[in-house]
């Protein structure tokens, strides 16, 4: 699966709700919690099943005038401690 090709999606059984900038995920199949900050909660409402990695970066970079280098990166390493977290699905 080439990275173009991959685009992230909500995995089932989790919960979002945001609050003052911020986004608290449940894990209902545990009961396990994440909080994503500003950035991050940019990128879970964008991982709606249509937007691949380098969508994501153009919208990070455009909301916060960031280095798409240095947001790549971040992003890379956000997407798979999510999903690592079963929180994202990987989809492509």
């Amino acid at each position: 699966m080439s990275a173009a090709a991959t685009i992230y999606a909500h995995a089932e059984g989790v919960l979002a709700q945001e609050a003052h900038g911020e986004t608290v995920l449940l894990r209902v199949s545990d009961g396990s919690y994440y909080t994503l900050d500003e950035v991050g909660s940019l990128v879970w409402a964008c991982c709606d099943g249509s937007k691949g990695l380098d969508e994501l970066v153009e919208l990070v970079c455009a909301r916060f005038d960031a280095d798409p280098d240095t947001v790549r990166r971040d992003l890379r390493e956000l997407l798979a401690e999510l999903a690592g977290e079963q929180l994202l699905d990987v989809v492509g």
